[in-house]
């Protein structure tokens, strides 16, 4: 890779931004030329898309109409980390993926996108002789409950298996992230199991995130971690 990626940060001065300033200035082939906070997104958001090979945003679900519109102004890739989205919304970024690039996941570890496939391929080989329940812990802080997380894996399963899947969540503490998928009958149970012991493995997942979509500029899609290990 010859040329630096220049990059954008939608929530710069949240969590994931503060980590994702952090990682991204340590790789030689990525260039962070700035970012917008809650406070300044409707003044500077036009000028960074514009200035950006891609667009990073993990701030709030209130920025995506802003966020998609600017976007597709300046046909800037897009990678949204955001979560707590309504169906609506999703909507809205599916349709927009037919017009720019954009790679959607409510979780970038590696870990969770392993985990999903092994939460796959366990769904389709037990059928109807277990039944399914998630749980899921994060910070107090967190808004949004269930996850985004639980919710992927819940419709991943559901996309097999069709009964009823409840989703447990807890909110406490400084915990960054942990989900469960209990497996359980009257003769056994089995578990698949995800802890996040800091928020540099969602960041580490982004970076290669940033690498893949870059390859896919000029290629409007909805991509997701699934189209990494292709």
């Amino acid at each position: 890779m010859k040329k630096k990626i220049n990059l954008g940060i939608i929530g710069i001065s949240g969590k994931m931004g503060n980590i994702l300033q952090q990682t991204i200035k340590k790789d030689i082939y990525l260039n962070l030329i700035g970012g917008v906070g809650k406070k300044n997104i409707e003044k500077d958001l036009f000028s960074l898309s514009k200035k950006s090979d891609i667009l990073i945003d993990f701030s709030s679900p209130s920025s995506l109409k802003k966020l998609l519109t600017t976007a597709k102004k300046y046909k800037t890739p897009l990678i949204i980390g955001t979560t707590g989205y309504t169906k609506s919304q999703i909507t809205q970024i599916k349709k927009s993926a037919t017009e720019i690039p954009i790679f959607y996941s409510s979780n970038y570890s590696i870990g969770i996108a392993i985990c999903k496939n092994l939460i796959k391929k366990a769904t389709k080989l037990i059928k109807k002789n277990f039944s399914i329940e998630i749980k899921e812990k994060h910070h107090k802080e967190k808004k949004d409950s269930p996850s985004g997380t639980a919710i992927s894996l819940k419709n991943e399963i559901l996309k097999i298996k069709k009964n009823d899947l409840p989703i447990t969540s807890l909110r406490e503490g400084e915990i960054v992230g942990e989900h469960e998928v209990l497996f359980s009958n009257l003769e056994e149970e089995f578990s698949i199991f995800h802890k996040a012991k800091s928020r540099k493995a969602f960041a580490n997942g982004v970076l290669l995130t940033i690498k893949f979509l870059y390859k896919k500029r000029k290629y409007p899609d909805l991509y997701s971690m699934e189209n990494l290990f292709e």
